[in-house]
């Protein structure tokens, strides 16, 4: 498993070279990263935009006036419609935000016909290192500002999302903390309520899996398919995670009575007595 930013760069190396298309790149960040990288000899760089000012921020940072990047000339909007276009078309497998507003950038990324849009839900992962923590010392954050508002279904895409870039760095599984404002459920915070329905869900996924081991052989089966799947209920999260959330002065909720929310009417629908959400 990879733990640490070390791991991970040792492991760059061990394959081969990406390529990453920076949109807007007279950007001393994403310059200085891609700089970075290419020395490292884990990637290169497709560099789109102004191709005076990319060179007049290389050579400031540098003071050399070789860029070893190929420059592609366009303006703001155009250099995020082309850097989205190398990715799309496999010339590039990254790509990589300059000096350009965020809403351009993505108004490109999300372009229905020429954008890298699927039917998925479009997150950011945030990813740091705290040299504090024994044993993986990789910490991931997200949604960082791309779903403003995320209502259940999009909360359980962007969970399934980081697992996912989790799992890609040999961490089967990840341990998540679904955050709000206030460490308890709360029915006037919607948020909170989300958390519990969550870590109810997880319960849930994780009660089924521990059922279908069978314990003559120590292997495990495949479990029954579920009353409720992602083909009959998009809310239902498939695989089984760790999700945590602090819970306190819960508020009961009967089947035979209104439900605080429809997300804890949902967490409900299969469950034959009464319960705390």
């Amino acid at each position: 498993m990879i733990t640490s930013f070390d791991d991970l760069l040792d492991r760059m190396r061990q394959g081969p070279r990406v390529t990453v298309a920076v949109a807007a790149a007279d950007d001393e960040a994403a310059l200085g990263a891609v700089a970075a990288a290419h020395e490292l000899g884990i990637a290169d760089a497709l560099l789109f935009g102004d191709g005076t000012r990319i060179s007049a921020v290389y050579k400031e940072m540098t003071g050399s006036p070789d860029l070893p990047f190929e420059i592609r000339e366009a303006a703001e909007e155009q250099a995020a419609r082309t850097a989205v276009a190398a990715v799309r078309s496999g010339a590039a497998q990254i790509l990589l935000k300059g000096k350009i507003k965020t809403a351009a950038l993505l108004k490109a990324v999300l372009d229905s016909e020429h954008g890298l849009r699927s039917s998925r839900q479009l997150s950011d992962l945030f990813i740091f290192e705290d040299p504090s923590r024994a044993g993986n010392k990789l910490v991931m954050i997200t949604d960082g500002g791309v779903t403003l508002k995320p209502d259940l279904k999009q909360k359980i895409e962007i969970i399934e999302n980081a697992v996912a870039v989790a799992r890609a760095l040999g961490n089967d599984s990840p341990r998540v903390a679904v955050l709000s404002a206030v460490e308890t459920v709360n029915p006037a915070l919607p948020a909170t309520i989300d958390a519990a329905v969550l870590t109810k869900m997880n319960q849930r996924a994780r009660s089924r899996a521990a059922s279908s081991m069978d314990p003559s052989r120590s292997t495990m089966r495949s479990p029954p398919k579920p009353q409720h799947s992602r083909e009959s209920n998009p809310l239902w999260l498939e695989r089984p995670i760790s999700c945590s959330v602090r819970r306190s002065n819960r508020p009961t909720c009967w089947p035979n009575r209104p439900p605080i929310s429809p997300a804890c009417a949902w967490a409900m629908s299969s469950w034959d007595r009464p319960h705390r959400c």
